[in-house]
């Protein structure tokens, strides 16, 4: 596999850290969605195995990476859009990512502009694309019929 969208992971144990790890070092693209709070309705109830969890647990690799995410409460619940080259991504109540200091290594990473999106060129010879907001999985509505959304992120991700 080159390329791998991992949509809001359950807990990776240990060895599935340093797998993910290993082989974004050795050239993979990875999109990575962490989405702090899940707004989306879904009709199956909670501890079915098939519902996506509520809120993403931040897998230790990605601060390995030089990224982090927090989440501001208080924030409006309305639709705004991280703007693409590709076209706009819907973001709900998205977390907030920050490009952190690696020891001893250079930080290939950047924040976009909306601060909902992160990019990693250079984390050895992969990259990895961090999106804190799942709402283009989520939501039809925003995302349009045709997907443009999720197209205009995987584009990004994956150039």
């Amino acid at each position: 596999l080159d390329r791998v969208a991992i949509i809001q992971p359950r807990g990776l144990s240990p060895a599935d850290n340093v797998a993910l790890d290993n082989w974004v070092r050795a050239g993979g693209q990875l999109l990575i969605a962490l989405d702090p709070m899940l707004t989306g309705e879904y009709e199956l109830p909670i501890g079915d195995p098939r519902r996506p969890i509520d809120t993403a647990l931040i897998p230790p690799v990605v601060e390995r990476w030089g990224l982090t995410v927090s989440y501001n409460p208080e924030q409006a619940s309305d639709v705004t859009y991280a703007e693409l080259p590709g076209g706009p991504l819907p973001l709900v109540q998205a977390g907030e990512g920050r490009v952190v200091a690696v020891a001893g290594e250079e930080n290939s990473c950047i924040t976009h502009e909306s601060k909902s999106l992160a990019r990693c060129d250079a984390i050895g010879e992969g990259t990895v694309t961090a999106v804190y907001d799942a709402a283009a999985f989520e939501h039809v509505g925003p995302v349009g019929e045709d997907h443009s959304a999720i197209n205009a992120l995987l584009d990004y991700a994956f150039q």
